[in-house]
């Protein structure tokens, strides 16, 4: 894997179909780090494209997936966003050029800006999402609005652009 790569190397947004479905779950588990993220199995992830599951990625130069950005539409018509960049490419700014070329594209192609995401309070992300669009849930005080769910404390981001 080429760790030579950063944002200012040119990437083509690429729609994930279901052919990639092997690819996405290695970079899930590769991007395992902590409990901010849990990765799908394959029978639950060729089920969320069976309900319209969206994704983008960038590849490196050997054909490699490095990142994704995933939309999973809600039964309320709110789109759940998903990302994921592999440990090698964090901290390179991938993770923004992804998520703002995917949210564009999404957003061209679908026009639902419904858009939301649930983070880990811990997930260093956090403050990304912030800069490229997302509102955090906060409580009167102006904290972040905690959420306990099945996969631990979360933070729900509703996209503002």
């Amino acid at each position: 894997m080429n760790e030579n790569i950063n944002a200012e190397n040119e990437f083509t947004l690429k729609k994930l179909e279901t052919d990639r479905v092997d690819d996405i779950i290695a970079l899930e588990n590769a991007s395992m780090q902590t409990d901010t993220t849990f990765p799908l199995t394959k029978d639950e992830l060729i089920s969320l494209y069976e309900e319209g599951y969206i994704a983008y990625g960038f590849e490196d130069n050997n054909s490699i997936l490095i990142a994704k950005v995933g939309f999973t539409k809600e039964n309320n018509n709110k789109v759940e966003l998903d990302v994921c960049v592999h440990p090698n490419f964090q901290g390179k700014g991938i993770g923004t050029k992804v998520l703002n070329q995917s949210i564009d594209k999404f957003l061209s192609e679908y026009n639902n800006k419904n858009i939301f995401l649930k983070v880990h309070p811990n997930n260093p992300a956090l403050k990304l999402y912030e800069r490229i669009g997302f509102q955090a849930i906060k409580d009167s005080e102006g904290n972040y609005s905690i959420q306990d769910t099945e996969h631990g404390p979360r933070i729900t981001m509703n996209y503002e652009n």
